[in-house]
């Protein structure tokens, strides 16, 4: 089985490589499973368990770049609102 602490070091390229290489185990023990061939029955739910942790990687590796570009604008936004209300009570104060 594989660890998702591992999963999230690897690029996007190899991920995407391991997801094909996996998907054609799963065809594979799927096809031995059918046949009466496949001993070991738990190495399917396993496959699949993999196959979703990968998803999983990829999916954070995508929402951290846009959660990553969202907080940049958000702080940029609270700056400069913080910048306007500053000086909205030095104005105030000076009357």
């Amino acid at each position: 089985m594989l660890k998702i602490e591992d999963l999230r070091k690897n690029s996007k390229e190899q991920l995407l490589k391991q997801i094909s290489e996996l998907k054609g185990k799963l065809l594979s023990l799927r096809f031995e499973s059918s046949t009466g061939q496949l001993k070991e029955s738990h190495l399917i739910n396993e496959t699949k368990k993999d196959i979703a942790k990968i998803f999983t990687a990829l999916k954070e590796k995508e929402m951290s770049v846009k959660t990553t570009t969202t907080k940049t604008v958000v702080a940029a936004k609270a700056k400069e609102t913080t910048k306007v209300a500053s000086k909205a009570k030095a104005t105030k104060g000076a009357k």
